[in-house]
């Protein structure tokens, strides 16, 4: 299958709503998980997936990192293969020109700070503001340690990376002091289009959950839906307990779809919307073209 590419670029001047709450909570944002795993090498492949993602009008695609595999026995596992995320999206920043491009989600506390923050602008740029920087800790101490990173204090030291973050998004100078940061005075001298770009976050615990109400645009679950009530009922709880509407923190749902029936899948939305989440994240199974048809197939059926 050969996809012509045909790059407009928008204008910073015209930044995306990507990840605003829809004003009908029917009209949940539908993205596409992109297929790091089975992809593989061939930046053909990459675009081309990206590209047809776009052509069947999701609003964003999603990609998750793991910036190292660490297996016990020392033998590369291939199948769980992962390009690195930031220089992946703008390479698909370059081959498209309406998707959103959701990172779900980046391991922060294994990266410094301000680099993220300059890599981050870029890609908002150059993508003309379509990015949302979803963040998580994540659970393997080996990675952690593999980038010199602490594992212990991970979500301490991500609470004050979202500070600085926004910090350097919103200001032309910063002079940043916390308990892992000193940063003198600096500036990114390139800020991105959106002043903030939004900050999600992803985990299920109630430490990560009260974090999400207390500082998150919004919140991407990893879970079904049998435990969503009692999830955001916590979020809310932290958002209020701050003096934030606990309307304003987005629920990003994850909906696997392979293997299911077309009935299964308009009830697995409806699902989804009746229990408050404004994004929903579709996943499929297979190779990339197999996605992409099932992709399709799913966009006719329920007509989102």
């Amino acid at each position: 299958m050969v996809f012509l590419s045909v790059v407009l670029l928008c204008p910073p001047d015209r930044v995306h709503d990507y990840w605003a709450r829809p004003d009908n909570i029917r009209f949940m944002k539908i993205g596409l998980q992109f297929p790091s795993s089975t992809v593989g090498r061939d930046p053909f492949a990459i675009r081309d997936f990206a590209q047809a993602a776009e052509g069947l009008d999701y609003s964003h695609l999603i990609f998750n990192e793991h910036i190292v595999e660490a297996t016990p026995t020392g033998v590369p596992n291939h199948d769980a293969e992962h390009h690195e995320m930031m220089v992946l999206l703008s390479y698909i920043a370059g081959v498209t020109s309406t998707i959103g491009l959701l990172t779900a989600v980046l391991i922060l506390p294994q990266r410094q700070t301000v680099v993220v923050a300059k890599q981050a602008a870029e890609l908002d740029l150059v993508s003309g503001g379509r990015l949302r920087l979803g963040v998580g800790v994540g659970n393997r101490a080996e990675e952690y340690q593999a980038t010199g990173a602490d594992y212990h204090t991970r979500g301490k030291r991500m609470e004050e990376q979202v500070k600085l973050l926004r910090e350097l998004w919103t200001n032309d100078w910063v002079d940043f002091i916390g308990d892992f940061h000193e940063t003198g005075n600096i500036s990114l001298t390139i800020p991105p289009v959106q002043r903030p770009i939004p900050v999600w976050m992803g985990g299920s615990s109630n430490p990560v959950l009260e974090r999400v109400g207390r500082m998150a645009d919004g919140w991407l679950t990893t879970s079904g839906t049998k435990n969503i009530a009692e999830q955001a009922s916590v979020i809310k709880a932290a958002a209020k307990s701050t003096g934030r509407n606990p309307d304003d923190v987005g629920i990003e749902g994850r909906f696997e779809i392979a293997g299911l029936t077309p009935d299964e899948w308009r009830a697995g939305v409806e699902e989804w919307a009746s229990l408050g989440a404004t994004h929903l994240n579709v996943r499929g199974a297979g190779g990339p073209a197999s996605q992409i048809e099932l992709a399709r197939q799913f966009k006719e059926e329920v007509g989102v």
